[in-house]
């Protein structure tokens, strides 16, 4: 079914086809969870609380809070080297070099790890990801000392892949990107492999918070709400998408984010919009072009206008429409958030016409045949160009 929906930026609707059909919006979830996020938190500063640092009797405790102090996403590899320094600096100031235990301390079951993705926690040594660089035939990690994957060089592939612990990377060709790990100790295997560089040595993990924990220092995050938003809008970053969600979560009390999401929902009379989860990777989700044409007005006519805008992805330059000769989109021309699902497509955002007019286009297919869809796209921007439309 393909379904699509075009207003003018003050919600006045233009042109449609099936717009109240609940769909599945796949990345498109991403517009919610970040028009919630930025009216919900400063913009400019983290989310969640600082990295807190506690000591008892030769036991370290880490307090997280989704703090991701230890984040190398989008920024310099030696960026974690500088995070684990300070902390070890601070580790020092003790006057020890052992300890008994580590404990990575979580306060609330809104921080929990996802069901679903369990990769998505509070507690996260850089977003549990392992880096992998290609740069002039030399291969680098981040971190740099890993022991979840083996690195095997092979000519014979396109692109980076990953098959179980082996990552395959060609040896000649430039590269970047970024791996999932599972498992619940790995953000502990990391720090206590890292400190040991540092002379810092720990026996074991702990379960238990400490009963009497003395403060020795908290580190800010670098990251905040408007790193988290544009890497989810302009990337499509699962991972951050959905830390968003948990912070959400925690802000509010809720036991879901669907439930969050209520006051947004009756504020712009959103009808077909159900979020199961922030980055739109369930299949349970659902919106309509129409709900989603209400939230892109309304985040234009907030407050956070400039910012709303300057978080998407643009056709031609950096993000998810950044190849425009395979999305066929006018360059700078559109803006907004694309959505791939098995048997689901999703592009919706703000399109400048030949005239100059801007207008918000919003189309959603499922289960149908959706390698069809970018000329559906085009079809429909061709459309619009073409037809005189008075917004006055």
């Amino acid at each position: 079914m393909l379904s699509y929906c075009v207003t003018s930026l003050d919600g006045r609707e233009i042109k449609s086809l099936r717009p109240s059909a609940a769909l599945m919006p796949a990345s498109n979830t991403k517009l919610f969870t970040c028009a919630l996020a930025l009216e919900s938190f400063d913009p400019y500063t983290s989310p969640g609380n600082d990295l807190e640092l506690f000591i008892e009797d030769k036991c370290l405790q880490l307090n997280f809070h989704g703090n991701l102090f230890f984040s190398a996403r989008y920024r310099e590899p030696q960026f974690i080297d500088s995070a684990i320094t300070q902390l070890a600096q601070a580790i020092k100031e003790t006057g020890q070099s052992r300890f008994k235990s580590l404990h990575l301390h979580c306060e609330t079951p809104f921080l929990k790890p996802l069901p679903d993705y369990p990769c998505v926690s509070f507690i996260s040594f850089n977003e549990n990801t392992v880096d992998v660089s290609v740069k002039n035939a030399e291969v680098t990690t981040s971190p740099a000392r890993q022991s979840s994957f083996e690195l095997i060089a092979d000519t014979k592939i396109s692109s980076q892949s990953r098959t179980n612990s082996s990552i395959f990377y060609k040896p000649h060709v430039n590269s970047e990107d970024y791996w999932r790990l599972e498992g619940n100790n790995w953000t502990y295997e990391i720090l206590k492999a890292e400190l040991h560089k540092h002379g810092i040595h720990i026996d074991t993990q702990s379960d238990t918070a400490l009963r009497n924990p003395q403060k020795l220092q908290s580190f800010s995050s670098p990251i905040s709400t408007l790193d988290l938003i544009t890497s989810s809008l302009r990337f499509s970053d699962n991972f951050r998408a959905e830390l968003l969600a948990l912070h959400l979560r925690r802000m509010q009390k809720t036991a879901d984010l669907n439930s969050g999401f209520n006051s947004l929902r009756k504020s712009i009379d959103l009808k077909k919009s159900l979020l199961m989860d922030g980055s739109g990777l369930s299949r349970l989700n659902r919106s309509s072009t129409r709900d989603i044409c209400k939230l892109l007005s309304h985040m234009h006519q907030s407050k956070h206008r400039e910012l709303w805008h300057r978080a998407m992805a643009y056709a031609g330059q950096e993000g998810t429409l950044s190849k425009t000769s395979k999305n066929l989109l006018p360059q700078n021309r559109f803006w907004g958030k694309t959505g791939t699902l098995r048997d689901a497509r999703a592009l919706s955002g703000y399109y400048r016409k030949q005239n100059g007019e801007i207008v918000i286009v919003s189309v959603l297919q499922n289960q149908a045949n959706c390698s069809k869809f970018s000329e559906s796209v085009i079809k429909l921007l061709r459309e619009i160009d073409e037809e005189q439309t008075n917004t006055n």
